[in-house]
């Protein structure tokens, strides 16, 4: 979904690196597989690396924590680091309790419940607004990273914001 804007970029003189997380796109989802915050902050580093230049680093949502967790533990030294709407668990856990029944309704294989859950419980909409959603094209891209959401909730409840927000 970044490809627009990085094509707007380019007519502006600048280049750009979308970086395809863990079980996105093409790249696979390993049931199973041990990935953590820690890991994917390791894959941002290596893509990084591989520039010829310090780049201006920006994160949306998970990538922002992901961004932010990779300068935090020093990984990478970006010139610039832009957050965008980061999932941060400043008020306390945001999937807590919730997180489990999420885990059995995807494990059951009724994944549209689970959307519904988890959209009503991380992401706080209404039933209104649920149903809204629902008529969208996002609801169809959730529905295909689903399976991720998991990792990516446990991340965020245990992600250390005083430690993050030592970053200068």
């Amino acid at each position: 979904q970044w490809l627009p804007f990085a094509r707007a970029a380019a007519t502006h003189g600048l280049s750009g690196v979308l970086v395809e997380r863990r079980g996105r796109g093409i790249s696979p989802d390993e049931p199973g597989s041990a990935y953590t915050l820690e890991s994917e902050a390791e894959d941002l580093a290596s893509v990084i690396a591989t520039l010829h230049h310090n780049p201006i680093l920006l994160g949306h949502s998970f990538g922002g924590l992901l961004a932010l967790a990779a300068v935090a533990n020093g990984l990478v030294r970006p010139r610039m680091l832009i957050l965008y709407e980061p999932a941060l668990p400043i008020p306390g856990p945001l999937a807590g309790d919730h997180l489990g029944p999420f885990i059995d309704l995807l494990e059951s294989g009724d994944k549209e419940a689970a959307l519904v859950h988890g959209l009503t419980h991380f992401v706080r909409l209404s039933a209104t607004e649920i149903r809204i959603f629902r008529k969208g094209p996002w609801w169809h891209t959730c529905l295909e990273v689903i399976d991720t959401w998991p990792r990516e909730l446990a991340a965020v409840d245990s992600a250390s914001f005083a430690d993050l927000a030592a970053v200068d």
